[in-house]
């Protein structure tokens, strides 16, 4: 896996409650997400978190890239996963 080629890919943290972004990372440019062979890690930094608030991670179409199959970028997480 490596870094997209995709313009506008970000890994999103949603509010579960009211499923709104508190937090975004651009995945093309941001310094604070790392690609170490088939494990996409991310730092949050200044992190809007509220005690006793529950959050989900989406991670849209196209934010990595495989290294195998010609570049195929991923196929996406949405919505509440458990």
């Amino acid at each position: 896996m490596r870094r997209t080629t995709l313009n506008g890919t970000y890994i999103l943290i949603r509010r579960l409650d009211t499923n709104a972004i508190v937090y975004q990372i651009d995945t093309k440019y941001s310094p604070d997400v790392y690609f170490l062979n088939t494990t996409l890690v991310f730092f949050v930094t200044s992190p809007p978190w509220i005690l006793g608030v529950t959050y989900y991670i989406e991670m849209p179409q196209g934010v990595a890239t495989a290294d195998i199959y010609c570049g195929l970028e991923n196929g996406g997480l949405y919505g509440k996963m458990f």
